[in-house]
């Protein structure tokens, strides 16, 4: 199965550019690839990576860079899933683990309530 890619990067420049060749000189295709688009791999030689587009914007084929100063513009990914942990906020984060110990605390009440409601077998 091919390696699969999303694009992380180019949030801030709507998407990431794309070139015609691996050489870094070669021609800019248009439109940019992207964020969140998925693609796939067709091949990846010294940080550069062949892509076929498989959902999202952006050229049907070309070559991009997936790290561009120590920051990634895409990464690896199973079968096209959506990288969950890119796309959250810090909000997102602190809501989420907010309600699931909410949660927690309410399940723990109702066990206790339920107990103190149960007739004693003695």
């Amino acid at each position: 199965m091919a390696q699969m890619w999303q694009v992380v990067g180019g949030a801030d420049s709507g998407g990431i550019l794309v070139r015609i060749d691996r050489d870094l000189n070669s021609d800019v295709l248009s439109p940019r690839l992207s964020t969140e688009a998925i693609v796939k791999e067709l091949r990846f030689e010294h940080g550069r990576l062949n892509f076929e587009l498989v959902s999202g914007n952006g050229p049907s084929t070309g070559w991009v860079t997936t790290n561009l100063r120590g920051k990634d513009l895409l990464v690896k990914t199973q079968t096209g899933q959506v990288i969950e942990e890119k796309k959250l906020g810090s909000f997102d984060r602190w809501a989420s683990s907010t309600c699931q110990e909410e949660a927690s605390e309410v399940q723990d009440d109702i066990i206790e309530s339920h107990k103190a409601s149960k007739p004693s077998e003695d």
